[in-house]
């Protein structure tokens, strides 16, 4: 399943966010500030004591207006933020499913899942909302570190690994087993250490500061890429794995 509807919908939020902000560095960029009031212009937003424990936020749509409920017991504000954002994809994307919504019995404690589908794309949403293209682009560039990224960006480790997989194989095509290395290194390895520095060094390695992929062809990356084959082996030592 393709997320381009989920994307699109993202990048249209976080150029709002960053029209409001006018920042110096778009590794600035945070969206964690805006969540509520954007979820508040689309109907009423409440922060309740859900009593189904399996349930962090849950959205309705009706007759009356769009209602949004966030549990008051999420005490991490990372949680919290994904949560708001999920949410807000839900809104944006799932009308019909939000109709008179009976996918979540959010007064008892039983559990029923999401469907997957609209749950992957809210996900989807919530993590593009909070990390786009261009801001973890910036933040590479910048070096930031994984701890300062969790805290200004308020987003997860778990969220920064998927997005940087993502990034690595759709913008730079680089193969998922290198990009999922790469990503897990950097989020697990002890700080300053070899590990947790290879990120930024492939990232400077191959130059991909200077190959922003709006301005190259596919195939210009690729072959770039392709080129360098023997430093990725040389940097992560492990074997070619042919999907590239």
């Amino acid at each position: 399943m393709t997320y381009v509807k989920a994307i699109k919908k993202a990048q249209l939020i976080e150029q709002f966010i960053k029209d409001q902000t006018l920042k110096k560095s778009l590794a600035d960029y945070t969206a964690q500030p805006f969540l509520k009031l954007l979820l508040s212009s689309l109907g009423y937003y409440f922060e309740y004591p859900i009593k189904n424990e399996f349930i962090l936020g849950y959205s309705l749509t009706n007759e009356f207006n769009e209602y949004t409920i966030i549990s008051t017991s999420i005490k991490d504000p990372i949680i919290k933020a994904f949560t708001q954002s999920h949410e807000l994809g839900h809104h944006l994307l799932h009308q019909k499913l939000l109709i008179n919504n009976k996918e979540a019995n959010i007064l008892e404690n039983d559990y029923k899942p999401e469907k997957t589908s609209e749950k992957n794309e809210a996900n989807c949403f919530a993590a593009n909302l909070l990390m786009p293209d261009d801001v973890l682009y910036s933040i590479l560039y910048e070096m930031k570190s994984r701890e300062s990224i969790k805290n200004l960006q308020c987003i997860s480790y778990k969220t920064l690994y998927y997005r940087i997989i993502d990034y690595l194989v759709s913008k730079v095509f680089i193969s998922k087993c290198i990009a999922t290395k790469l990503s897990h290194d950097y989020i697990t390895a002890l700080p300053g250490t070899t590990k947790q520095c290879t990120l930024i060094k492939v990232w400077k390695k191959l130059k991909i500061l200077n190959l922003r992929p709006n301005n190259y062809t596919k195939s210009e990356i690729i072959n770039y890429n392709l080129n360098q084959i023997n430093n990725y082996e040389n940097i992560l030592n492990i074997k070619k794995d042919g999907n590239r």
